[in-house]
């Protein structure tokens, strides 16, 4: 003898109807976050545009100075010749050594 028994009933229709639902629900949280992303991406690259504008003279005018450097002709410098290091005469015992001041005094 049977103290209880269960009835069941197919469920076939209701399990349609909860995945019918959660792919709506999906749907919808998909089209959020990608219209999230969307305007990320938009005020992103508007960012990158501004700062891309306010750098570009900068930028150009360095790129000019060492163009106008590498361009330099290498007659420009030997009119003056080779730099020679000359080196200091040693001091003597009674001589000051020479002082190593910011200013340059020219006779």
């Amino acid at each position: 003898m049977l103290a209880g028994h269960a009835v069941l009933y197919p469920a076939d229709a209701q399990l349609d109807e909860i995945r019918a639902e959660a792919r709506e629900e999906g749907r919808q949280e998909g089209v959020a976050n990608g219209a999230v992303i969307g305007v990320a991406a938009t005020v992103a690259a508007a960012a990158l545009g501004a700062v891309a504008v306010k750098a570009a003279p900068h930028i150009k005018s360095k790129l000019n100075g060492l163009r106008s450097k590498l361009n330099r002709k290498p007659e420009d410098t030997a009119e003056t010749g080779p730099l020679q290091v000359v080196p200091e005469p040693p001091a003597t015992k009674d001589e000051e050594p020479p002082r190593r001041d910011r200013h340059l005094h020219v006779a």
